[in-house]
């Protein structure tokens, strides 16, 4: 048997949902594509820094902070997108404050992330491979983005973040470094890809190649994935 089932690890999946359109297909076979090959989270967010300023107008204190840190993203999380599928299906959408809807065929564009845990043991040699794999179960039940915008409304403290991983102070270095990932996962999937179709959109649409812009793109994610590698042994 020349291949070895390997331990669940925990990741995160985005799906993006648009209108199946042969106009779409390029660009976003280009900026997936790309994401592999050439994306750098400097290169990009410094040569596009105005229109990402403006597609994130009311959330910019959030993309303060991770603005600071794009070359640490660079550093600690590179690459950071490991794989995409895409299928499609029938969607009936309701458009906000209107009895409008849309009846159209629906292309999803799922995309995975996965913590790098290979990495991970050669940044925390102190910790077992297991141990991490514990740790990354426990982070990604309780940190999501949803937990920090709960913070600030309901005055949860970080102390409870951090009770709940371990009392010992060595852990913190996991907690800041799963917590700085989910930063380079987040501004990837909505200041990358989003970001990519909504340039491409608005091109088209002054180009008079679309007849009206989309009103909405819808983005899911789901947290703490669960993801089974059986891998070629080498």
């Amino acid at each position: 048997m020349n291949y070895r089932f390997n331990n669940a690890e925990k990741g995160v999946m985005y799906e993006i949902m648009l209108p199946k359109k042969i106009q779409y297909q390029n660009f976003l076979f280009s900026s997936l594509v790309n994401g592999f090959r050439t994306f750098t989270f400097s290169g990009y967010f410094k040569e596009n820094e105005e229109s990402v300023n403006q597609l994130f107008e009311n959330y910019s204190d959030v993309l303060h902070m991770k603005w600071n840190n794009l070359e640490l993203f660079d550093t600690n999380y590179k690459p950071i997108f490991q794989g995409y599928s895409m299928y499609e299906v029938d969607g009936v959408f309701r458009h906000e404050n209107s009895t409008a809807f849309d009846e159209e065929l629906t292309q999803i564009i799922r995309v995975y992330f996965i913590p790098d845990y290979n990495g991970i043991d050669n940044i925390f040699p102190l910790y077992s491979h297991l141990e991490i794999l514990k740790f990354a179960d426990i982070f990604f039940s309780l940190s999501t983005n949803m937990y920090r915008r709960m913070q600030p409304s309901f005055g949860i403290d970080e102390d409870f973040m951090n009770l709940s991983f371990s009392h010992q102070t060595k852990h913190k270095e996991l907690f800041d470094y799963f917590n700085n990932w989910v930063d380079a996962v987040t501004l990837f999937v909505f200041g990358y890809i989003i970001h990519e179709v909504c340039s491409h959109l608005c091109i088209y649409y002054e180009e008079k190649e679309l007849k009206e812009l989309e009103k909405e793109i819808w983005v899911t994610s789901q947290w703490g994935l669960l993801i089974n590698r059986t891998k070629l042994k080498v």
